[in-house]
């Protein structure tokens, strides 16, 4: 994405995710906290292959001592969203489910699929652990977004929302560089064996543009500002917000500090816990960084 795509810099804008979540003794715990790994770990690899969106025309890594200081006092958390009626992926009794907003113009997101959606599919939805539950968040600097969101709704009239979904996410660079997207969706319709007539109809007369609009006004309202974007909501009501498309090494580093705590006995205060072993091998200079910076370490 280039530095003056507004999704990054949505990102930049906020200094850490809302988090809610319980102790790490119970299992949907352990759970979320290996969908960060794999969310937080492709965010890392996005921001760092587009350059430095936060720092433009400079390195991001030999930046990453003059990221913004972790604050002292987190924002308040925001309120969940509902799954509305939008398409599941996985078992309906799966204790935990992650609402993903996603833009399917967005490069982040383009390489979420690519890079991640697979790994989390083959590892917490097909075993029955996650169930995935995809809401639409159109940025309006995308133009051709709201219509790509508009064709995954109307291929789920005929039962096939994730194939489009895929096919869709797979052709992004193609699509998006046209001046209008419109006939590739139609042409991915057919290539489906969709009722070509009832689609067409569906994408022309913009059946679903409020429900698309609904999304994203859903997703604005639980604190969503940037894509992909997540909640990950467990057992009893509990939540974490997690923002997949980190604006820089900063960012990675207060998603983790922040995640999981424990208590030093010595000091009698709570200090971060290490990270997962993958976060520790790709960040383990930020994490050193921000520890320092918190006079830890």
């Amino acid at each position: 994405m280039s530095p003056a795509d507004p999704s990054t810099s949505n990102q930049a804008a906020a200094s850490q995710p809302a988090l809610r979540s319980s102790n790490g003794s119970n299992p949907w715990f352990a759970v979320s906290i290996g969908l960060i790994g794999l969310i937080v770990g492709y965010g890392i690899g996005s921001t760092m292959n587009e350059g430095s969106p936060i720092f433009p025309g400079t390195n991001p890594v030999a930046q990453a001592p003059d990221a913004p200081a972790i604050p002292d006092t987190p924002p308040p958390p925001a309120n969940p969203p509902s799954v509305d009626d939008d398409p599941v992926l996985g078992e309906s009794d799966a204790a935990v489910t992650v609402i993903e907003f996603t833009d399917y113009q967005c490069p982040f997101c383009g390489r979420h699929f690519t890079d991640t959606h697979g790994q989390i599919k083959k590892e917490y939805i097909d075993t029955g652990k996650v169930k995935l539950v995809l809401r639409d968040f159109p940025l309006s600097f995308h133009p051709h977004a709201q219509k790509a969101s508009e064709a995954t709704e109307c291929a789920d009239d005929q039962g096939k929302f994730w194939e489009m979904h895929d096919k869709i996410f797979e052709t992004q660079q193609a699509w998006s560089a046209a001046t209008d997207a419109v006939p590739a969706f139609k042409q991915y319709a057919a290539d489906l064996k969709l009722n070509a007539a009832a689609f067409n109809d569906c994408l022309d007369s913009g059946k679903y543009k409020d429900e698309v609009q609904k999304d994203l006004a859903d997703g604005s309202a639980s604190g969503i500002n940037g894509t992909p974007g997540f909640w990950v909501l467990g057992p009893d009501g509990k939540a974490e917000q997690i923002r997949g498309a980190v604006a820089g090494r900063g960012d990675v580093c207060v998603l983790f500090l922040e995640t999981k705590k424990r208590t030093d006995t010595k000091q009698n205060t709570n200090i971060p816990s290490p990270p997962s072993e993958v976060y520790m091998k790709r960040e383990q200079s930020c994490y050193v960084l921000k520890m320092r910076r918190r006079g830890l370490g």
